[in-house]
């Protein structure tokens, strides 16, 4: 993870705090681990229908991203499009065309 989203989790002003934090005795980080692990039990693992249910959702979620970048890709060239058919609108000679016929 960032330490720039750290940082703002936290409230710091400045990144070089955060870095103060997240700075650690590796000896400090395994004995944390070991002691404050010990308090979760073996027995809260997940059932094999959670388990099911957690990955139908990641494909799900999956499935959402692609269509939201294929939607966004879409919005983009939609707008391009557009852009283009301004742009050929306005060229001299539409202009010039336009203005007789009008």
């Amino acid at each position: 993870m960032s330490l720039i989203y750290i940082r703002d989790l936290l409230g710091h002003t400045s990144v070089a705090t955060t870095e103060i934090y997240a700075k650690t005795n590796p000896r400090i980080k395994e004995e944390q681990l070991k002691k404050h692990s010990a308090s979760v039990a073996a027995a809260q693992k997940y059932s094999k229908k959670q388990k099911e249910g957690l990955i139908d959702w990641l494909i799900h979620i999956k499935k959402i991203s692609r269509f939201s970048l294929i939607w966004q890709g879409l919005l983009e060239l939609r707008v391009t499009l557009q852009r283009l058919s301004k742009k050929q609108i306005d060229t001299p000679c539409q202009k010039g065309y336009n203005s007789i016929t009008a």
